[in-house]
């Protein structure tokens, strides 16, 4: 049994275990199916969704007389009430409720009700930590009660019903400086299993758009409080070099060439972005560290055999459609700030062209990653990019959406122009003095009028009076500009990232979907 009257119900608890299962059985229907149909969160009120599911979940296993025993129901109830909802509570119920249905699964029951035992007795942050553990544990449980007839449909939507649970937990934490501090307090073991799950989130296939960005600032979050990185991240052992020296080096980054399980790859010396899956921005699969030395931190990312664009750009001069290119960057920038999230570097040198002619944004953040100091190592200063600068940078402000729009323009006159901005000026300083004088790049007659017009606009001395890169974008798409995106169906899909992966290891939400 689950519980015991006298120990496991001292005080309050018994009285609220009480109270709840009374007003139950007093109050609701005689029978009450239970949606596992994932509802739409408003995730800036997550508690919502979480009470209301929890309630809903009590209210089912107090009416499921029919199948259960009594005292079974009581025992599921008793699980609902208090085990936290940082564990996949309805898939646990439903386990219960299935195992007690049949005289012959009792020795499993009893399993399940020692493992119950365990779980109650943690808190929401030892939860979420353990929660691909408890995943996996109720999979061996799952897997007789597939043999014994559970719709594959049913363990899908419970699944995907206390993901949007963990998630909300997650959403729900964030917003409460307290249980904010306690979330970020892990570090060693305790960390590196939080971080590995909260990846597991991002790289899940069914995981709502609209909370990625949420568990993707709690991962960096834990990972500059904790010093590491999620385990996936290393692909160290998986990966071959093609050849002893780099095929080129840049200021951030010595870009090399090389296999994994017979694909080609290049690294990049530069801060994770695991998390950007989107068709405008180049995919990183993972870390890897050059064997002289484990300061030299590589990313590793697609092989773009055309390379950068301005390099496309001179070897493709006719037949190539630029508002369809500069309409490309735009998607890859708004992605990008839809996230939270400034590129700070951005450039020709550092949009790159895929095999079917697409531009994408690579190098991404890399201003705002050097601030974190924690997942970066490089020995080479910023440099080279002082053409890009918006005017506010030269007064010691901060990378920003704003100062990103700014470069973008600089980025347009470099694919329409085929040179970098104030090209007649050979210092650096020059350009930074004619910048904060309010001079802008010299007007060239092979940019269309109403490009300029936008051009313009994302120059302005105010960052406040910039579009936005959504706008940016509305702008391009609508008349008079009436640009095309490239067709991304050749090169990756959204869920790129988490299918290299998948393909190397597996865990439990992978397994989720195969289940599914």
């Amino acid at each position: 049994m689950l519980f015991n009257l006298e120990m496991l119900f001292p005080g309050d608890q018994a009285l609220g275990f009480w109270r709840c299962l009374l007003e139950h059985r007093l109050n609701e229907p005689a029978h009450s199916e239970l949606n596992f149909r994932s509802e739409v969160v408003d995730w800036h009120h997550p508690r919502i969704f979480l009470d209301r599911n929890k309630a809903q979940l009590r209210s089912h296993t107090l009416h499921d007389s029919n199948t259960m025993s009594f005292i079974h129901m009581v025992e599921n109830a008793y699980m609902v009430y208090h085990v936290g909802q940082a564990l996949p509570l309805n898939l646990m119920s439903s386990a219960f409720a299935w195992l007690s249905r049949k005289s012959e699964n009792e020795k499993r029951l009893d399993e399940f009700r020692a493992w119950i035992n365990i779980w109650k007795t943690w808190d929401t942050t030892t939860c979420l930590t353990n929660f691909r553990s408890v995943l996996s544990i109720m999979f061996e449980f799952l897997k007789p009660m597939e043999e014994q007839g559970l719709p594959k449909p049913l363990i899908s939507d419970m699944i995907q019903t206390d993901l949007h649970c963990i998630c909300a937990q997650v959403a729900d934490i964030l917003a409460d400086p307290i249980a904010r501090q306690d979330f970020l307090a892990p570090q060693n073991d305790q960390a590196q299993q939080l971080l590995d799950f909260l990846q597991d989130l991002l790289d899940y296939p069914l995981l709502d758009d609209r909370i990625r960005p949420v568990i993707l600032q709690a991962l960096r979050k834990l990972s500059a409080s904790s010093g590491r990185i999620p385990g996936c991240f290393a692909l160290s052992d998986r990966l071959q070099l093609d050849g002893p020296h780099q095929v080129a080096a840049g200021g951030f980054a010595d870009v090399w060439k090389g296999l994994i399980r017979g694909e080609t790859e290049f690294y990049h010396e530069a801060l994770i972005w695991r998390q950007l899956s989107h068709p405008n921005l180049l995919p990183f699969f993972g870390l890897y560290h050059l064997e002289d030395t484990k300061s030299r931190v590589c990313l590793i990312s697609p092989w773009m055999e055309n390379g950068d664009i301005a390099r496309y750009l001179k070897k493709n001069s006719v037949g190539v459609n630029r508002l369809t290119l500069v309409l490309d960057i735009a998607l890859g920038l708004e992605h990008l700030h839809s996230l939270k999230l400034v590129h700070g570097d951005l450039k020709a040198i550092n949009v790159l062209v895929t095999r079917s002619g697409r531009a994408v944004l690579a190098d991404f953040g890399l201003a705002s990653v050097a601030d974190s100091k924690v997942l970066l190592s490089t020995s080479s200063k910023r440099g080279g990019t002082v053409r890009w600068h918006a005017p506010e940078l030269f007064h010691e402000g901060r990378n920003s959406f704003a100062s990103d729009v700014y470069a973008f323009a600089c980025v347009c006159y470099e694919i329409f122009t085929g040179d970098v901005p104030f090209c007649d000026l050979p210092k650096d300083s020059a350009v930074m003095f004619k910048v904060i004088q309010g001079h802008r790049p010299r007007r060239s007659l092979s940019i269309p009028d109403s490009v300029w017009d936008l051009m313009e606009e994302c120059w302005s001395a105010d960052p406040e009076a910039r579009p936005s890169a959504r706008q940016i974008v509305s702008r391009l798409r609508d008349p008079p500009i009436c640009a095309i995106p490239t067709d991304a169906a050749s090169d990756w899909d959204p869920c790129y990232t988490s299918k290299f992966r998948s393909s190397l290891e597996e865990h439990t939400l992978f397994l989720s979907t195969k289940i599914i």
